[in-house]
């Protein structure tokens, strides 16, 4: 389950982690964030 955390600027962040080691979708990732963040989002690894 995602948690959702203040980070050192003072924004709230998703974080969500994965724990097994299969291969993520991470376009179904992103259409899954828009529809709980809304439109803007950076995914701190790769920005």
């Amino acid at each position: 389950m995602p948690d959702i955390i203040v980070n050192e600027k003072g924004q709230k962040v998703v974080r969500i982690i994965f724990s097994s080691k299969r291969r993520i979708d991470w376009a179904g990732v992103e259409d899954y964030l828009k529809r709980f963040v809304g439109e803007e989002y950076i995914i701190d690894e790769t920005d």
